[in-house]
């Protein structure tokens, strides 16, 4: 993980169950963490001063629904890297998928998608794609961030 593109822990998943491992490379230095428990119970235990400034973050994040859905509850450390994470990998996915892919988004909200080839070219399908569908986006056309919205919102795991 980084901070000002300077690295402050290592977070692994050993994949054996039970939350990610945070190694933070300021393991030299203390400070008081402060959190809060998933029943909203202050938490506070010894750290480093960058686990510290990272779970400061966390804590002014919006609460997030329970898993049973009738609350809310606080997120912790390893759900918001848990987010960043697959958040990094739908970027990847995405930006490649639309290298290989035209996809508009019809008036409806539908995504649809038409395979890129030498004969198939961005333009020729865009051109076909607008004819067919005028009032469309083209998803291609659009900054990532705005395509990982709308992806996320019309439930596509890419």
């Amino acid at each position: 993980m980084l901070r000002n593109n300077k690295k402050v822990a290592e977070i692994i998943e050993d994949g054996w169950g039970g939350g990610l491992q945070f190694h933070w490379v300021d393991n030299n230095t203390s400070a008081l963490v402060q959190s809060r428990t998933y029943d909203d119970k202050p938490h506070s235990f010894n750290g480093t001063v960058e686990e510290s400034l990272f779970y400061a973050e966390v804590m002014k994040l919006p609460k997030i629904p329970s898993f049973n859905n009738d609350s809310e509850m606080f997120t912790d450390p390893d759900i918001v890297v848990d987010e960043m994470v697959n958040d990094v990998l739908l970027t990847k996915k995405i930006k490649s998928d639309l290298k290989k892919h035209l996809t508009i988004q019809s008036k409806d909200g539908k995504l649809l998608t038409w395979k890129i080839s030498p004969t198939h070219t961005i333009e020729v399908l865009t051109a076909h794609a607008l004819k067919k569908y005028p009032d469309a986006i083209i998803i291609n056309s659009l900054p990532i961030a705005d395509v990982i919205k709308i992806y996320k919102k019309a439930n596509i795991i890419a």
